[in-house]
């Protein structure tokens, strides 16, 4: 039996539930891109502009940030927050950002969260809420779990490291932030990173393990595979590490 994938379960009911409602599904990124182009060739006309272009110009906008385009919604008033247009090949990625940011958040808390910034239809969250493991086990369990916190006594005693994606709003090359804490002090460390790739994890860690010390448990909420792989970088970068 195959594995579940989320996402491709997730475009399998969108693509199926816009069957008979192409006119309504989310721009592609070429469609985006194309209308990039119209709108940045429309501002240039000087002349006699087409129905499409008054069209283009009242909805959207084009915004650029580090030499990359986005586009987005046209703004009624300076005050207003900039939000951003999601491609239909980004959805499932920004829904799922955002539903970990809200503590797995029901259709409320999604929509207020993604609201400000993003422009993303009621059945697409409503899509992902369906097909969310951890919310449907949550459903069909009616006993109420106790939480016993983790506590660590001392400095370096649990560390834990997670990823932050700024893909939709990169410094240059920049496109993740790796967000490193010691579980007792709080103490946090960050460093910008290319790509989520282990091995640039584990370079950045093993400058603040040479600096402070590496802690006695790493933790992660990106997974116990993501931090198995970020450990076995670390052993090829500092084999004193295994030592210890």
């Amino acid at each position: 039996m195959e594995d579940f994938n989320p996402k491709s379960e997730f475009y399998i009911r969108m693509n199926k539930y816009y069957l008979d409602k192409p006119g309504k599904k989310p721009y592609t990124n070429m469609k985006i891109e194309t209308i990039m182009a119209e709108i940045t060739d429309a501002k240039l006309n000087k002349g006699a502009k087409k129905r499409r272009d008054y069209y283009i110009l009242q909805k959207y906008d084009v915004l650029t940030v580090a030499e990359k385009k986005y586009l987005i919604h046209k703004k009624t008033d300076d005050k207003d927050d900039i939000k951003y247009v999601v491609s239909y090949e980004e959805l499932f990625e920004r829904l799922s950002d955002y539903h970990i940011r809200t503590g797995h958040g029901g259709m409320g808390k999604m929509r207020a969260a993604l609201s400000n910034k993003y422009s993303i239809p009621r059945p697409a969250i409503e899509t992902f809420l369906s097909i969310c493991a951890i919310c449907n086990s949550k459903k069909g369990s009616n006993r109420k779990l106790v939480i016993k916190p983790i506590v660590s006594k001392d400095f370096n005693e649990r560390g834990q490291v997670d990823l932050v994606d700024f893909q939709s709003l990169p410094d240059g090359k920049y496109k993740w932030i790796l967000n490193y804490q010691d579980h007792h002090t709080k103490f946090i460390s960050l460093f910008p990173l290319e790509s989520k790739r282990a091995v640039e994890v584990a370079s950045n860690l093993l400058t603040i393990f040479l600096t402070f010390g590496a802690p006695k448990v790493l933790q992660s909420d990106n997974g116990r595979e993501f931090v198995n792989s970020v450990i076995n970088e670390i052993k090829e970068l500092w084999p004193e590490s295994g030592k210890y």
